[in-house]
């Protein structure tokens, strides 16, 4: 009866090591980023933008949107090329909350600051006002085209 119990006693104790023993486990090491977002999307382009000599025409057709995260940011306009004498394109970006707009800013092959201080956040249907306008005297000139680049970077 002795060895019956002794064999009982090691029998639960063999099958509980095994038991412990059986256990196992693994790591594994996740890393890990947030990516800077820097998006800026525009609508679409604004209609022909005709006019007489000594004045000026406006379009608010058009809306921009944005996206932006870690360091304060900015908006610069510039176009690819000079625009024909007696004549200057502005822009003017509405500003989204918490940022602020450089208002009317005339464009040219320099980046100009459009927007500063824009935080952390999504922004949509921003209003872009583009302003034409054509000195007194000035010839007039065939349709012409300038690309206006919209760039947000870091402030």
């Amino acid at each position: 009866r002795n060895y019956l119990g002794l064999f009982l006693v090691i029998t639960v104790f063999v099958a509980a090591s095994g038991l412990v023993l059986a256990a196992d486990s693994a790591t594994q090491i996740v890393t890990f980023e947030v990516l800077p977002v820097n998006d800026i999307s525009v609508s679409n382009n604004p209609a022909p933008l005709r006019t007489i000599p000594g004045s000026s025409v406006s379009d608010t057709s058009t809306t921009y949107s944005i996206s932006a995260n870690g360091a304060t940011k900015k908006i610069t306009g510039q176009l690819d090329a000079d625009m024909p004498p007696g004549t200057t394109l502005q822009i003017n970006l509405e500003a989204p909350i918490g940022a602020a707009s450089a208002g009317d800013v005339t464009l040219s092959l320099s980046a100009a600051d459009l927007v500063t201080g824009i935080a952390n956040g999504s922004w949509s249907d921003l209003q872009i006002t583009y302003t034409f306008t054509v000195d007194p005297g000035t010839d007039p000139t065939a349709e012409d085209t300038r690309t206006v680049t919209l760039t947000i970077t870091d402030e």
